[in-house]
């Protein structure tokens, strides 16, 4: 009776295989039931009846969707990071059934993974490759084609530039944690092979982006790419074990036998080679956290085991955050490196949604408490170089829901915080800038409530270079605090041994108020000041009006243009101080006096160099009226920006103003620049959309013309062409001579002013007394002292600041870059300090195109190639210049 019932067990099976595809034979699916049924799979517990339904749906319906299913599955592939194994199961188990589904699948994936790769979407391209190595888990394709194909990416390891081979390395290594075992036991030789490929490639690997984050200390010179290879290897030395990754294929082993698969696949595909648009991939911030650094041994430091247990079992009457303390080295580095590509692809995926985006981090298939590897993760996307993917409210929002979702959160927020604070000297200022507006943020929605006590050791501290920059951050912090609540507000929550960071509450001064000269003597004009102040409250007078009422109060022309700028300035804010709205639409309605008054520049005479003094002295006039308030001086220039009352290169000249120039260790005047730089390059990009959309409708007319050309509205077509033409020659004429030149203005603006800049700081350091051996006093050495923390802050913002806007903006430099050196980077009159600097942010070639939001990568693609195609003369003039 057994061995009957034994011999009739493979039928009994097929019978139920039928009958799983029969309950879906008998109606019809519609697309959106197959959708939800794809992209729900895992939600719930059952996942092995999960995916039995979806297998049977699938092959149900396999003849008339084929295409859609398909396309469903691997629009989720490339987008659910958690759920990749879930769809290699599938796609094997119809495999099982419909024995060319496979060969389709993976033709389709290889295919989709050429075009991410084309497009540059790295994060698509990984998980693309992670879902054709889990493959083999399944055994629907041999682990040995799998490592050849493993072995095809990382032959560009070493293929210039720098950028592609990490790039690459990255793809490579974030597959490892789901193929690793299955490729050691089906095929080891090729896995040996590929294995020592990417080991020859960390020995002879240059990194030439490390030191941004730490300047100093242990991991210093470590990028994610270090860590992620150190992880690997923890992996190999463990056999291959990982426990965060989902496995529903070990439940269908009986469904799931090794099939035929050609070779093809692996032979067809061929990487797409390296192009000037490529933009490869962000490196997130190597922060080391929670798993500081071991110089020595080139990985993370670890708690064996057996240590583990023995502090286990002595903490067990201790405080619980100690426990947890050491519960985080319970979690296998492997296992970090799985949940660190989760993270990090969660935040990327779901930026649109952040309460789907909490949703996601808060259910990720983990066992133990990975709360400290998504707080690490979340603040390496912070303070990725050469600029986050997301604003900072974006990461705020993500960990304050957390921490009010889960009580785990705000302890290692603490302690992340903490760490971060501890090396605030060793970082760039970009990302203390970057860190100060998001802590302000976070504490924002806890009634600013934090562990400030635990910071006035800075106030006493002997590091007076290191103490000066803590007492920055922390006025950085209180500043962008400010922003969001009113003074009183804080002084009432913050310690009073800090009440002397907080800044004042914002105030305009109005130069020829008479409550500040009452008992001195006025400026000069303060009769024809008080007159114009009259007119514009009055609101009887246009613009026009207000302009020929100051010329005749200036009866004598005793005033200058500058003053007569300043003077309608400071009345016209003094009239809108109201609020921001008000600010704003009396300088839109009196534009055209302050236009008519820099315009009088040219008809008398002048030169294009008066009238950017003009625009400048009009900068200078708004930030003096609202001198105590950062936030306010950022608003209004914006708002001259907006308005075309100045220019992007104008606020460069702003920037390397004396007035300003001392102040370049505070955050607002790096936040004008980037509005500005951001807001002209936004500007361009619009320009391209336009150009593009025409030239499509313009394509779109010709091919009607020619398919039909004796249509009825032909004459109407061809007007709508000619039409189109003039208008696209238009806008490519307003591009190259105007948006673009100016671009290149900025730029050489800027990176000249730099240059200046750190120039004159070199020569003043090079002549200190000290350099020169005299004896100094004990108040001159004090004072001494303290100057040198002063310009060590000072060059250190500089410097860091340089490197921001060199790294960030290379790409739209790029075509200009050989120009650049020659005029103001040549090595015979340049500092070799400042020439390690540009060395530095060159090697950036590659890494990321900077676009203002609301474009996508795949947009900022396309648009580089119009800009590079427009400025490929100038780049061809540097070619010929250096031949």
């Amino acid at each position: 009776f057994f061995f009957g019932l034994f011999l009739c067990l493979p039928l009994i099976h097929t019978m139920k295989r039928k009958r799983e595809v029969d309950d879906f034979l008998g109606r019809d699916v519609d697309d959106s039931e197959l959708f939800e049924k794809i992209t729900r799979i895992g939600d719930t517990p059952n996942i092995n009846q999960q995916l039995t339904e979806l297998k049977a749906m699938l092959v149900a319906t396999l003849d008339s969707k084929k295409d859609y299913i398909l396309d469903t599955i691997f629009k989720c592939i490339t987008q659910l990071t958690v759920k990749t194994s879930l769809y290699s199961t599938v796609i094997a188990l119809v495999n099982s059934e419909e024995k060319g589904f496979g060969e389709d699948a993976l033709e389709e994936a290889t295919k989709l993974l050429g075009a991410t790769i084309r497009e540059c979407e790295w994060c698509s391209a990984a998980l693309l490759v992670r879902f054709i190595c889990d493959l083999a888990n399944t055994h629907m394709v041999p682990g040995e084609q799998i490592a050849l194909f493993l072995q095809k990416l990382a032959r560009e390891l070493s293929n210039p530039p720098i950028q592609r081979g990490e790039t690459y390395c990255y793809l490579v290594l974030a597959a490892l944690p789901w193929c690793g075992k299955v490729l050691s036991s089906e095929a080891p030789a090729s896995f040996k092979v590929l294995m020592e490929e990417i080991e020859n490639y960390f020995r002879r690997r240059k990194c030439a982006s490390c030191g941004w984050l730490y300047n100093a200390g242990p991991g210093c010179n470590v990028d994610v790419l270090d860590v992620m290879w150190s992880q690997v290897q923890s992996f190999r030395e463990s056999d291959f074990t990982v426990t965060s990754t989902l496995k529903p294929y070990s439940a269908f082993k009986d469904d799931l036998e090794p099939g035929p698969m050609s070779r093809r696949w692996v032979l067809d595909f061929q990487v797409p080679s390296h192009e000037d648009t490529f933009v490869y991939w962000d490196k997130p911030a190597a922060l080391h956290l929670f798993y500081p650094w071991d110089d020595e041994k080139g990985r993370q430091k670890d708690i064996s085991p057996e240590e583990l247990e023995e502090r286990g079992s002595q903490l067990k009457e201790e405080a619980a955050q100690m426990m947890h303390f050491f519960n985080r080295f319970r979690i296998r580095p492997v296992d970090r490196l799985v949940i660190m590509l989760y993270v990090t692809d969660t935040l990327y995926f779901w930026n649109t949604s952040r309460e789907d985006c909490v949703k996601k981090l808060r259910l990720l298939p983990i066992k133990g408490m990975p709360e400290h590897l998504v707080i690490e993760a979340v603040l390496s996307h912070l303070l990725m170089v050469p600029q986050a993917p997301f604003s900072h409210v974006y990461y705020a929002s993500i960990i304050t829901d957390l921490c009010k979702l889960d009580f785990k959160y705000p302890v290692v927020l603490a302690e992340a915080i903490e760490t971060l604070y501890d090396i605030v000297p060793r970082m760039d200022n970009e990302m203390v800038d970057r860190l100060s507006a998001f802590f302000a943020h976070v504490v924002s929605n806890f009634g600013y409530k934090w562990f400030w006590e635990d910071w006035t050791g800075v106030l006493e501290t002997d590091d007076i270079q290191g103490g000066t920059c803590k007492k920055l951050f922390i006025y950085e912090v209180f500043s962008a605090m400010l922003r969001m609540s009113y003074r009183e507000r804080l002084v009432d929550v913050i310690p009073a041994v800090f009440h002397k960071f907080i800044p004042e509450a914002p105030k305009h001064f109005f130069k020829w108020d008479a409550k500040r000269w009452r008992d001195k003597e006025p400026p000069k004009y303060k009769q024809v000041a008080e007159a114009v102040y009259t007119v514009i409250s009055s609101g009887q007078y246009e613009s026009e009006e207000v302009l020929l009422e100051l010329d005749r109060l200036d009866w004598n022309n005793e005033m200058t243009l500058p003053d007569k700028v300043e003077v309608l300035t400071h009345c016209i804010l003094v009239n809108g101080i109201e609020t921001i709205s008000h600010q704003y639409q009396m300088l839109e309605k009196l534009k055209p006096a302050l236009e008519g008054i820099i315009d009088s520049a040219e008809k008398g005479g002048g030169d294009q160099l008066v009238d950017m003094q003009l625009r400048l002295k009009l900068i200078q006039c708004c930030c003096a009226f609202w001198d105590n308030s950062p936030q306010h001086k950022v608003i209004v220039i914006n708002q001259l920006l907006t308005l075309r009352l100045i220019e992007p290169v104008n606020v460069i000249q702003w920037l390397f103003s004396p007035g300003v120039k001392s102040y370049w260790e505070r955050a607002y005047p790096w936040e004008v620049v980037r509005m500005a730089l951001e807001g002209l390059l936004s500007e361009i990009m619009d320009v391209f959309r336009q150009l593009r959309s025409l030239n499509r409708d313009r394509a779109k007319l010709q091919r009607e013309i020619t398919e039909d050309p004796e249509s009825f509205d032909v004459a109407d077509k061809e007007k709508i062409l000619k039409k189109s033409e003039r208008r696209s020659h238009n806008l490519e004429q307003m591009l190259r001579e105007d948006l673009v030149e100016h671009l290149k203005l900025v730029f050489f603006e800027l990176f000249k002013g730099f240059k200046d800049a750190l120039t004159n700081h070199y020569k003043r350091l090079d002549a200190n007394p000290e350099k020169r051996g005299e004896k100094l006093t004990r108040d001159q050495h004090v004072k001494m002292e303290r100057a040198k923390a002063k310009d060590y802050v000072w060059h250190k913002s500089a410097v860091s600041h340089f490197n921001e806007m060199g790294r960030k903006y290379l790409m739209w430099l790029s075509p200009w870059l050989g120009e650049l050196r020659r005029r103001f980077f040549a090595e015979d009159d340049t500092d070799p300090r400042i020439l390690a600097i540009v060395e530095g942010w060159t090697a950036m070639a590659c890494r990321r195109w900077c676009v203002s939001k609301g474009f996508s990568q795949v947009q900022a693609n396309v648009y580089l190639r119009y800009f590079l195609e427009m400025t490929k003369d100038d780049m061809d003039d540097d070619d010929d210049d250096d031949r």
